[in-house]
């Protein structure tokens, strides 16, 4: 269970990535908080990387990453390398 932030630009290929972009005043986000992180304790952490970004305190890199909305799962797909290529959940 990661900071996205602190992982920015270090997505291997071949490495996929969920990753919840939220905010903390966020109603839904709050009740989501604890099932995410029972995820982040059951994947195969060698195959999937779980991890969060509060775009409260996050605002510039939520902005950079198109954050609109919230909660906003992200799924960074094994064949891609970085940031640029996502599918929304």
């Amino acid at each position: 269970y990661d900071s996205f932030h602190s992982l920015v630009g270090q997505k291997p290929l071949g490495k996929i990535w969920l990753v919840d972009f939220y905010a903390s005043w966020c109603g839904p986000c709050q009740q989501l908080a604890p099932e995410w992180r029972k995820l982040a304790k059951k994947v195969d952490a060698s195959v999937v990387t779980v991890g969060q970004v509060d775009c409260v305190i996050e605002q510039r890199l939520c902005m950079e990453q198109g954050v609109q909305s919230y909660p906003n799962i992200r799924i960074y797909t094994a064949d891609s390398k970085g940031f640029n290529r996502y599918d929304l959940y």
